[in-house]
C-alpha cells in the first residue's frame, strides 16, 4: 500500500465521508476518477456532501444564478441620476435585491417589482422557457466572457421589472429595427429580439478563446469583473483591512501585486507570486491534473453554496497540465491539504482534506 499525498485528493470541505475508507477498491476508483476525469466525478463517487452554512436560493438548476456569494464591500450602480450602493455579493443568489436599496424602491409606493426575487445567470446554461435579459445595472460587467443577464424566472418569480423600468431590453424591441439598433441584441425568428449570446449558434461559439485571461476550458474563472466596487480582505495575519479590486478572481490576473502587504514596495524585493495570475474556480468544474485549493482571503465566500477555491494553473492558457507556478501557497497557505505530507497531518485538518490509500504494484 502507498500513500496517496493530500495534493491529489479533491480539496473540499466534508461534512462527511460516506464510503468505507478501509475499502481500496473504492479508493482506487476515486483516485482514478481524480486523475483521469477531474474532480466533479471524484466528488460524486466519493458521496460526500461540500459545506453549506446559510445556503442560499441559487436558483433553478436549469438556470443556476453565477457569481461569488458572501464577498465584503461594496458595488456602486448608476441608477436614474444616482449612485447607489448594493452589496459586492449583489445578483449571486435569488433575493430582493432592489427592495430598500433602488430608488424606485425606498418609499412607500414601491414598484410591485421591487419585492420580487432574482439573481444573474448564464444565458448559455439556462434552459427556462423565460428568456433572460441583458441587465442594465453593470454594462461593462462580463461574467464567462458574457455580458450579465439576469433572471427572476430562475428563482420562480415574475418579471415586472423589464417591462416597467428597463426600456432598452432586447425583449422589449418589438421590431427588427428596433432590435437591431442596439448593440447587444439580435433578432432571431423563433422569439424575437434577445440578447446577441442567445441568437443562433452563438452559445455554441467558443467564448473563451483568451484561456490566458479567462482561465483554461476545463477550468474556467468564476466571478464577476468589470464593475466598480472593492472588496475588503481582513484574513492576512498582522495586518488590519486590504483593499482589492470589487473584481477579484473573477479572471485571471495579477491581483496580489500592489495590494497585499508583502506585495507593494520595489517591485524587485517582492515574492514571484505577487506578478502570478491566479483566479477563483470551482473545484467541481476543474479538470486541471494541479488542484485548486481553498481561498484564505475570503473564508465564507460561497460558489453555488461551496467554499471558493483559487488556481494559478488554470492562468496558462491552453494545457491541462501547464499553467502558472504556484509559489504562494506553500508559503502563505500552511493548512492548505497539498502542504499535508504525510496521513497524520492530513487529518489533523478536519474535515477539509482527505487521505486516500490505493494499492499499487
Amino acid at each position: 500500500k502507498a500513500a496517496v499525498p493530500c495534493r491529489k485528493q479533491y480539496e473540499a470541505t466534508l461534512e462527511g465521508w460516506e464510503g468505507d475508507v478501509g475499502d481500496q477498491s473504492h479508493q482506487a476508483a476515486l483516485l482514478q476518477d481524480l486523475q483521469e476525469t477531474g474532480y466533479r466525478a471524484a466528488q460524486h463517487r466519493a458521496g460526500y456532501s461540500l459545506g453549506q452554512p446559510q445556503a442560499a436560493d441559487t436558483g433553478s438548476a436549469q438556470c443556476r444564478c453565477i457569481g461569488i456569494d458572501n464577498l465584503p464591500g461594496n458595488v456602486t450602480v448608476a441608477l436614474g441620476g444616482h449612485q447607489v450602493q448594493y452589496p459586492l455579493s449583489f445578483g449571486t443568489h435569488c433575493d430582493a435585491w432592489d427592495a430598500g436599496v433602488h430608488p424606485d424602491c425606498t418609499g412607500f409606493n414601491s414598484a410591485a417589482w421591487c419585492g420580487q426575487h432574482w439573481c444573474f445567470v448564464d444565458p448559455c446554461s439556462c434552459n427556462l422557457a423565460t428568456t433572460p435579459v441583458v441587465s442594465s445595472y453593470f454594462p461593462d460587467a462580463l461574467s464567462n466572457g458574457r455580458p450579465l443577464y439576469y433572471s427572476y424566472a430562475t428563482c420562480g418569480a415574475v418579471d415586472h421589472f423589464t417591462a416597467e423600468s428597463h426600456d432598452t431590453a432586447c425583449v422589449n424591441q418589438a421590431s427588427l429595427s428596433a432590435c437591431s439598433a442596439l448593440d447587444r441584441c439580435e433578432w432571431t425568428l423563433d422569439r424575437g429580439c434577445v440578447g446577441r449570446d442567445l441568437a443562433g449558434a452563438n452559445c455554441a461559439v467558443t467564448r473563451r478563446s483568451d484561456q490566458a485571461v479567462l482561465g483554461n476550458t476545463t477550468c474556467p474563472c468564476i466571478g464577476i469583473g468589470g464593475r466598480n466596487g472593492t472588496a475588503e480582505v481582513t484574513t492576512i495575519a498582522g495586518h488590519g483591512p486590504v483593499s482589492y479590486s470589487g473584481n477579484i478572481g473573477s479572471q485571471c490576473s495579477a491581483w496580489d501585486d500592489d495590494h497585499a502587504p508583502d506585495c507593494q514596495g520595489p517591485a524587485d524585493t517582492r515574492p514571484s507570486w505577487c506578478h502570478t495570475s491566479w483566479c477563483y474556480v470551482d473545484p467541481c468544474n476543474c479538470g486541471l491534473d494541479v488542484a485548486p485549493k481553498v481561498n484564505t482571503y475570503f473564508p465564507n465566500a460561497r460558489y453555488h453554496n461551496n467554499r471558493v477555491y483559487y488556481s494559478y494553473a488554470t492562468c496558462s492558457g491552453s494545457g491541462a497540465n501547464q499553467g502558472a507556478a504556484d509559489t504562494y501557497t506553500v508559503t502563505n497557505n500552511p493548512n492548505a491539504c497539498v502542504n499535508q505530507h504525510s496521513q497524520v497531518d492530513c487529518e489533523a485538518q478536519g474535515s477539509g482534506c482527505l487521505w486516500a490509500l490505493v494499492s499499487v504494484s
